[in-house]
């Protein structure tokens, strides 16, 4: 019986062109695009300076600050209000006060304070900002006074980038991308399937059918597992071939992990739309649930940065344990036998969601 429905199931994906094409083109577009614009790396920040010194120590700043990459520089102010009118009208992100006598004080090794002002209405940004600033003043101090210098070296720590030694911000942003596909893909896409019958009539055919409820649940749950494989795979290919970028662990745990995911956010979604009696319903209930579980996983902020009660809380929300697994294979290389736990609470969520997607599926026909 099962494969007579699977096969129904297969055969209303084939003929729904438009649903073909999303599944083929959301992926590619999407990860050709996306590792590009989703960068957390500060750039083209415009700055100018208050050079109250005008010392050599002072223009080789200014000349460093024009030569680095992540600014703009917009040339110098006269005053500190001055500067202030500059981010007011916006053709400035901060400014630099250099002191009177800044590089004379440094020379008698008195303390010599540089100002940094921000426009902190974007806050990230300002903050980033006023660090890149700040290792450039550090860098030509040190520099410039090569006795510290060489005493500096010795209590400096050297830091090696372990997973990511070119510091490329696609590495990190690729598997986040191919998360967010992912759960896009397996959450509401079943959620509307069987309210989409309920709407259209053809529910009332199989209620009246000797067909089961859980062969039921199956044949609209593999399909879903199938398209999520798939998804995963375009997703794959396009990181390779257009950004040179490849999962490092084995592709075994990947896909296995992935399978378990979709199987579970399919059963989610099934049992969503046991409760809708629209489309509407459907859909908003099922982004409520997608965009509750990716803000609350970790996925665009640290998770263990979140308060301890929203942490306690976030144990039966399987995106987190997908998204450690998953960054875990892809990017440190790890197998099943570190990641064994995460598989371990996937898969407890996909069987009690199916469960609950059997359970209240009820075969009956509405007036």
């Amino acid at each position: 019986m099962l494969k007579y429905v699977l096969e129904k199931e297969l055969l209303k994906f084939w003929r729904n062109k438009f649903m073909m094409c999303l599944f083929v083109f959301l992926p590619v577009i999407v990860m050709i695009v996306c590792p590009y614009i989703t960068s957390l790396e500060v750039r083209n920040v415009k700055v100018c300076v208050v050079d109250n010194d005008h010392s050599t120590l002072s223009r080789r700043f200014v000349d460093e600050l024009n030569a680095s990459r992540y600014f703009v520089y917009k040339g110098t102010v006269s005053s500190y209000a001055d500067g202030l009118k500059e981010i007011e009208k916006t053709d400035a992100d901060l400014f630099v006060v250099i002191p009177k006598d800044y590089e004379s004080k440094l020379l008698r090794n008195e303390q010599a304070k540089m100002q940094i002002v921000v426009n902190a209405v974007n806050g990230p940004k300002g903050v980033i900002a006023s660090n890149y600033v700040t290792q450039i003043v550090i860098d030509n101090y040190l520099s410039a006074f090569s006795t510290f210098s060489d005493v500096a070296k010795d209590k400096l720590f050297s830091a090696y980038n372990l997973y990511n030694p070119h510091q490329d911000y696609k590495f990190f942003m690729i598997p986040a991308i191919i998360m967010v596909i992912f759960i896009t893909v397996g959450g509401p896409m079943p959620a509307q399937d069987i309210v989409g019958e309920k709407e259209s009539g053809t529910i009332n055919q199989i209620n009246v059918s000797p067909v089961r409820r859980s062969v039921f649940i199956y044949a609209k749950t593999l399909p879903y597992a199938f398209i999520g494989i798939f998804v995963l795979t375009t997703s794959l290919i396009t990181s390779w071939l257009v950004h040179g970028i490849t999962c490092e662990g084995n592709y075994v745990a990947l896909y296995t992990l992935s399978f378990l995911m979709i199987i579970s956010l399919s059963g989610l979604g099934l049992t969503v739309s046991n409760f809708s009696d629209t489309m509407q319903q459907a859909t908003f209930t099922m982004y409520f649930f997608d965009m509750t579980m990716m803000l609350l996983s970790g996925l665009f902020t640290p998770f263990r940065s979140m308060p301890e009660f929203i942490q306690s809380i976030m144990v039966i929300n399987p995106v987190v344990y997908f998204i450690d697994a998953f960054r875990t294979i892809f990017v440190r290389g790890g197998s099943f036998s570190d990641v064994y736990m995460q598989f371990f609470a996937i898969a407890t969520f996909g069987i009690i969601m199916n469960l609950m997607g059997i359970l209240t599926y009820k075969k009956n026909i509405k007036a």
